[in-house]
């Protein structure tokens, strides 16, 4: 579409067509999943969403390895893998590219978190105190993503791990809420949602660009780098992004029914399970 626009109209969303993240020289890389792994692709290249699926592929491909290799002592590989690739981050390594730093770490340090909460699940935490951790949590969460601090990603690594093993318990008043069907219905169509989310804003981005020409007015400005919209208001801003909210879910919604599920179901049969 982009193409067409701008040999037709000569009209240009922001680039030009198959160049910089969009280039022809990255759609093998994409195909292959690889984006993500190499310093010679762009990990942001195309639906930028998809460099953690470039990660995520092949770290299942490395857990069926050490599955295999390790045995018994598959758990120890798990924790050993994460220390180690978090004392290569702290030490500032380039021996990796820093996507799959962050993917080894959360994911092997994840799979370690799983097994040690097996060993302590029957533990009984009060719903005050749960409740109380949980915030507590959270609020951590909130501050560590919103300042630039030092080592930000090994903290973060670090707060993941205690994240997922205090809310797997769901002990507490924010576990309660978001364990209703709302929230699991959102949470069913999650990683739909992260994947066509990117799609949706740039045809919505798109639509200003366009809207911008035909009316002359600044309502797609470019700010410090970053495309926005700006409709003029703080009222109407807000509608915009809780209609491209609704939108996102809506049409996730769709693609978990029709792609997501049928991807899976054909995949199981690929592979002969039932």
């Amino acid at each position: 579409m982009k193409y067409i626009a701008y040999k037709t109209i000569g009209f240009s969303f922001n680039t030009l067509p198959f160049t910089g993240h969009g280039s022809l020289s990255e759609i093998l890389p994409n195909l292959l999943m690889v984006q993500s792994w190499t310093a010679f692709t762009d990990p942001l290249s195309f639906n930028y969403p998809s460099w953690s699926i470039s990660i995520e592929f092949y770290l299942y491909v490395l857990l069926f390895l050490t599955l295999h290799l390790f045995g018994r002592y598959k758990v120890w590989s798990w924790l050993t893998i994460a220390v180690i690739v978090l004392g290569l981050m702290g030490n500032n390594s380039t021996l990796l590219q820093p996507y799959v730093f962050n993917g080894l770490s959360c994911f092997f340090g994840g799979a370690f978190t799983y097994v040690v909460f097996t060993k302590v699940k029957h533990i009984s935490i009060p719903f005050i105190a749960g409740s109380v951790i949980e915030v507590a949590l959270l609020s951590t969460v909130a501050y560590l993503v919103s300042n630039e601090i030092a080592d930000r990603y090994i903290y973060a690594t670090l707060l993941f791990y205690l994240v997922v093993l205090f809310f797997a318990f769901e002990s507490g008043a924010i576990s309660k809420l978001l364990n209703r069907s709302v929230f699991q219905a959102l949470g069913k169509w999650s990683y739909s949602i992260y994947l066509t989310h990117a799609a949706i804003l740039f045809m919505v981005t798109s639509v200003a660009l366009v809207g911008q020409k035909v009316l002359g007015k600044a309502i797609a400005p470019m700010i410090e780098g970053a495309r926005f919209i700006d409709l003029g208001s703080a009222f109407y801003n807000n509608v915009l992004v809780v209609s491209v909210l609704l939108l996102v879910i809506l049409v996730s919604k769709t693609t978990y029914k029709y792609i997501e599920l049928k991807g899976q179901a054909l995949g199981k049969q690929v592979m002969g399970f039932k």
